[in-house]
Formats: structure tokens, sequence, C-alpha cells
């Protein structure tokens, strides 16, 4: 697993970190958690990345169309990301654990 980055993204102009912005604070209902990009090379992790954005191709499409190793780069990044998505909570989820902390 792809070390974590310490990196802090802070919303425009507030020096606060984007987790504490007024818009994430208005829509907290709604969110149902963040995913962390891992730090990569950029020399290499982020070419492969920017390479598949600036075709706007999908992952899977990335990976059918790219060489062996910037395919191999695309679903370490992909996989790694799922499994994110995968761990948050589901919207029924949140509203019952909502709903049991207010009983």
């Amino acid at each position: 697993m792809a070390e974590r980055a310490s990196l802090e993204v802070h919303s425009q102009g507030s020096g606060r970190p984007i987790t504490e912005a007024k818009f994430l604070h208005e829509a907290r209902d709604r969110v149902l958690g963040t995913v962390l990009l891992p730090a990569r090379t950029k020399a290499i992790f982020g070419k492969d990345i920017e390479e598949m954005l600036r075709q706007r191709l999908t992952f899977a499409e990335a990976i059918a169309g790219f060489d062996l190793m910037p395919r191999t780069r695309i679903k370490r990044i992909r996989d790694e990301l799922w499994a994110q998505v995968d761990a948050l909570p589901s919207g029924e989820d949140q509203a019952q654990s909502r709903a049991a902390a207010s009983a």
C-alpha cells in the first residue's frame, strides 16, 4: 500500500484545511467521507494520470489502451482509490448512525 501523504489541501484564500471549508460544513449531511490521494512520483504517476485526463479516458479505457508500465501504474492508482471509496459508509449507514445518535 502506498504511503499516505501528509499534504493538507487548503481552500483558496482562507489558509484553512479544505476539510474545514464552509461549503463542506454546510453539506456535512450529504458528505459520506473523504478519499486521500496518495503522494506519488509526479514524473511517473503524474504523467500517466495527466495523459489519461488529457485524453478524457476512464480508468478502463486507459488500462485497455496504455502500454504495460503506465497501465500497471493506472491500475494501482485505481485500485487504491476504489478501496477507499468502498470503505466509505453508504448513505443508509450514515442515516442509521444519525438516527441512533439522536435517539
